[in-house]
């Protein structure tokens, strides 16, 4: 009877020794299909960086092969305003290249650390466009702004005012004008003695390959009856915003990258880059 106990106890032990030995290779299996996964997603992710950084070099190469104009203009009907779609055999990438420019510069607001009144005055203009009470003058002067988000410390800035703001507005170095040559109607009609009957016909009067000089373009406002200063305006401009899409087996990736355009020839540089499975820069 001893004899038969001892085999059963046995038998249980070996039962629980396998189930035990089962549930470790299971666990083991498990862990190894996850590092698996987790290898394949990182492979996935840097081949779709690659691809992403192709975009960017593209851009790079569009804005510096348009360095013979950077003195004079930048316009248009220069190459780099058309999006570009590149079909490499890894997958295809969608570059988009914007003039940041052609918004209205936070930074220009304080000079030497004081309100800038002109500027102010189309802050202000451009704020009544928009809709938005908030960000006067008092509560933006001493702010040091790295980045738009930081606007959400401030009393009465949330994220659908954020939405509504971003599009219209950039963070350049307090020098960099507005330039008229890529600017839209509705910051175009925030500059002094512009309404909107005249914002269509200033653009629709504005030459293909942009105005050479703010005088030129002064002149053509003089003649539609405007007197339009030249304070904070420029032609020309360095600072450039890129869009890379990557379309990779169904997956998608973003990288925004903000280039500054130097005064030596190929000359662009990477200023900032943020990577998104998304399609908006949050901080832009």
């Amino acid at each position: 009877m001893n004899s038969k106990r001892q085999s059963g106890m046995a038998l249980i032990t070996v039962l629980l020794v396998m189930a035990l030995a089962l549930l470790i290779v299971s666990g083991l299996l498990r862990s190894h299909e996850m590092m698996v996964a987790s290898i394949g997603q990182q492979v996935r992710f840097l081949q779709q960086w690659q691809l992403a950084v192709t975009g960017e070099n593209y851009a790079r190469a569009l804005l510096a092969a348009e360095h013979g104009d950077a003195a004079a203009s930048t316009h248009l009907d220069q190459p780099w305003t058309h999006s570009q779609r590149l079909q490499l055999d890894q997958g295809q990438v969608l570059v988009k290249i914007e003039d940041r420019a052609s918004r209205f510069n936070l930074r220009a607001l304080t000079r030497k650390g004081q309100i800038d009144r002109v500027t102010l005055q189309r802050w202000q203009r451009l704020r009544d466009a928009l809709g938005i009470k908030s960000l006067g003058p008092e509560e933006l002067q001493g702010m040091s702004l790295l980045e738009l988000e930081q606007l959400r410390s401030l009393p009465g800035v949330d994220r659908a005012l954020m939405q509504r703001l971003q599009p219209w507005v950039s963070l350049l170095p307090v020098s960099a004008g507005l330039n008229i040559n890529t600017v839209s109607s509705t910051l175009l009609s925030m500059l002094e003695g512009i309404d909107e009957s005249v914002v269509d016909q200033l653009l629709r009067q504005r030459p293909e390959n942009g105005y050479a000089t703010v005088q030129a373009f002064n002149e053509a406002a003089n003649a539609q009856q405007l007197t339009i200063g030249g304070h904070g305006l420029a032609v020309s401009s360095h600072w450039f915003h890129v869009t890379v899409e990557v379309q990779q087996n169904g997956q998608t990736l973003y990288l925004f990258s903000d280039l500054e355009r130097g005064p030596e020839k190929n000359q662009v540089r990477v200023i900032r880059r943020s990577v998104s499975r998304l399609g908006s820069d949050q901080a832009s």
